[in-house]
């Protein structure tokens, strides 16, 4: 079974270290319990039996952001990697150097 982590923690049985967004697997319904009571897993994920099933999720996580991110101090990061300084500058850069 699988399920989400919702709470930095570490196993106490394994002692590997999970991370928020990681998947935790164990078939020990109780110790999943458990984490769940400690607020450190979310609900049980569904399997996926089909592969046409897990195309469809594989497509829809690759979503280019459509603007670009601040990074801090003026400087901007574009989709494609690139850092530029100013936002204006940044927009101009995502949209090809055209002013709208």
């Amino acid at each position: 079974m699988k399920y989400p982590v919702i709470k930095n923690f570490r196993d106490k049985y394994t002692k590997i270290r999970y991370r928020i967004g990681d998947i935790y697997e164990t078939e020990d319904t109780k110790r999943a319990e458990y984490l769940q009571s400690k607020r450190a897993l979310g609900g049980q994920i569904a399997e996926e039996t089909t592969p046409e099933a897990a195309a469809e999720v594989r497509q829809g996580e690759a979503k280019p952001e459509a603007h670009p991110r601040h990074v801090g101090g003026g400087w901007y990061v574009l989709p494609d990697g690139t850092r530029i300084q100013g936002k204006e500058n940044a927009e101009k850069a995502l949209t090809g150097g055209e002013n709208t």
